[in-house]
């Protein structure tokens, strides 16, 4: 099946079941690390964040990407996160459809820049990283630090 075939659209709060069943197997294919993903869990981020997913001309989900908004003092600013094709789909084009859509709504939306992070230690993120290098991202000298809260 050729990349544009492919469609990409914003999930509703009120999608179907198998939408959620879908958003567990690609976060599945995200990480090795666990994660929560209960129903409750991704519904409350389908409402609060812009999750956009890519579909196969069946309506299967394919692929999909986060767009999280930062309104903070120094400015107005978003943070991507989450972007993931299936394994069965990647190489085509599907990743980079994701992250122009979460750039156009960016833009629509008077962001001023867009933050995501991708680890390049781990092998199967370096096309991820490389996808992003394209689109314009920039590594930046800083330290990411985080403060897991739960065990």
């Amino acid at each position: 099946m050729s990349a544009h075939k492919y469609r990409i659209e914003q999930l509703s709060p009120d999608c179907p079941e198998y939408d959620i069943e879908a958003m567990i197997s690609l976060l599945g294919q995200l990480t090795t690390r666990e994660l929560d993903l209960s129903k409750e869990r991704l519904r409350r981020s389908i409402r609060k964040s812009r999750i956009f997913v890519a579909r196969t001309e069946d309506g299967r989900m394919i692929g999909m990407g986060t767009l999280s908004e930062l309104d903070i003092p120094v400015g107005y600013s978003g943070l991507v996160d989450d972007i993931v094709v299936d394994e069965n789909h990647r190489g085509r084009g599907n990743g980079r459809k994701i992250c122009n859509r979460i750039i156009a709504i960016a833009l629509r939306l008077g962001m001023s820049h867009l933050k995501l992070t991708s680890n390049p230690s781990n092998p199967d993120r370096l096309r991820a990283v490389a996808l992003y290098e394209s689109l314009g991202f920039k590594v930046y000298d800083t330290n990411v630090m985080a403060l897991h809260l739960s065990s």
